[in-house]
């Protein structure tokens, strides 16, 4: 009876130190995950303004793709946006912006994608120049209204755009093919609308505007000329006849046009700009080889000539006969050498002409006759090479990758699989205790 009132006792102090143990690594991971302090480090891509209007039948609003916090040395190299709109709202066309190419670089850009509801553009540089550095427009959006949408002109009308930077996507790299990490990535807010009283969409309410109201005037739903579009008031969907107060809608905005200041939506966050200091990473000074040549030690050598074939040798005319001496130059073993040149003259119109040293056959000798050479025999040095070892200043690490998704001090990445096997343990524990229980109360 004991040991069986013991097992419920022993399967809930199992249970509740896994409860305590959950509680205490479960708010430590998520401090982990929680970003501390404001964003991570790293650059800043925004599109300025953050939020506008633009109006059916206006032109299109231009905006600016702009980027903060490029490193200095060695500057921006290449980058890619991934964007994601609503086609039925807005359409957005992207052209090159300043910033890549303001260092003299050679740029080429293009879509490397387009959809319905996204467009990937990117632009890349060549040169010996260093990177653009800093803060500046990577890219300028055109923004026009989507074709074919019709907005009724009534009051606060409207439908809101949205220009999404897509994080996965959107990428900066370096003229070393390095990763620049991106620290904040901003969209931007598009309020597309009809100019109030603008019934025929010229962006601009002028006396065509109050005729066609006024064609419609007195009429209400059921009626032939009645239209809902020329319904104006009470907004947003009337009150299915066309009265005085639609008319006063109208003329009460004469000469109104699309260039006039209109509320605008607010932004959702401001971007941060980061400062980048101006520094170059510049060599130190490098050891460079020093070749060294190990003199050549010439060796006295002799040579035997072979037999000569008994034709005399023909020589030149000269006018003295001089015999230079050669020297050997000490051998290995420390004994110097010393060989004579030998000179043989044969009569020639009188003029005695001396010879190399060689073995001839002269009239009456049959034996050739051996002579030494002593010069010493010219060789090149060869020179040995120093390794050459360079070491650039101002080493600073380089980005390899993005951001994480926190800065707290909980849990890394690799202490994932610690919890799991905690986990894991845990429940095994739990799942003996219950399988021997059952087997307990199950014996006879």
């Amino acid at each position: 009876m004991h040991a069986h009132c013991s097992s419920p006792a022993r399967l809930l102090l199992v249970a509740a130190a896994t409860l305590v143990a959950a509680g205490v690594v479960a708010p430590h991971v998520a401090r982990g995950q929680t970003p501390v302090g404001g964003p991570p480090s790293g650059a800043s891509v925004y599109i300025s303004p953050g939020g506008s209007s633009i109006f059916t039948g206006g032109l299109p609003e231009t905006l600016s793709e702009t980027v903060a916090g490029v490193p200095y040395d060695p500057g921006l190299g290449s980058f890619q946006l991934d964007l994601a709109f609503d086609p039925g709202t807005i359409d957005v066309f992207v052209s090159e912006g300043p910033f890549l190419k303001s260092t003299g670089r050679a740029t080429s850009c293009g879509f490397n994608a387009i959809t319905e509801m996204s467009v990937i553009y990117g632009c890349s540089s060549t040169g010996s120049q260093r990177g653009a550095s800093g803060q500046g427009v990577l890219a300028l959006f055109d923004v026009s209204p989507a074709p074919g949408l019709n907005l009724k002109p009534t009051l606060s009308n409207g439908r809101l755009g949205v220009i999404d930077n897509v994080r996965g996507g959107t990428t900066l790299f370096d003229t070393e093919d390095n990763l620049i990490p991106i620290g904040q990535l901003l969209d931007a807010l598009i309020n597309v609308r009809a100019l109030e009283g603008d019934i025929n969409g010229d962006c601009k309410v002028d006396i065509s505007d109050e005729q066609l109201i006024s064609e419609h005037y007195g009429t209400f739903l059921g009626s032939l000329l009645y239209i809902t579009f020329f319904d104006l008031e009470p907004a947003p969907n009337g009150d299915y006849d066309i009265d005085i107060k639609d008319l006063q809608f109208v003329f009460g905005r004469d000469h109104t046009n699309c260039k006039t200041p209109q509320p605008t939506p607010g932004t959702t966050e401001t971007p941060i700009v980061p400062t980048v200091e101006a520094f170059t990473r510049t060599p130190t000074a490098t050891r460079t080889a020093t070749p060294t040549g190990t003199p050549a030690v010439a060796t006295a050598t002799t040579t035997t000539s072979p037999p000569a074939t008994g034709t005399p040798a023909t020589a030149t005319a000269s006018p003295t006969s001089t015999a230079t001496p050669a020297t050997a130059s000490p051998t290995s073993t420390g004994t110097p050498a010393t060989a004579t040149a030998t000179s043989t003259a044969h009569v020639a119109a009188g003029t005695a002409t001396p010879t190399r040293p060689a073995s001839t056959n002269t009239p009456g000798a049959g034996t050739p006759t051996r002579a030494a050479s002593g010069t010493p025999s010219a060789q090149t040095p060869a020179p040995t090479l120093t390794p050459v070892n360079t070491v650039l200043a101002n080493d600073r690490p380089r980005p390899r990758g993005l951001p994480g998704t926190g800065q707290g001090s909980g849990l890394t990445a690799s202490d994932w699989g610690w919890l799991l096997a905690f986990i894991t343990i845990s429940v095994g524990v739990l799942s003996s205790v219950i399988l021997r229980n059952v087997a307990r109360d199950g014996r006879p």
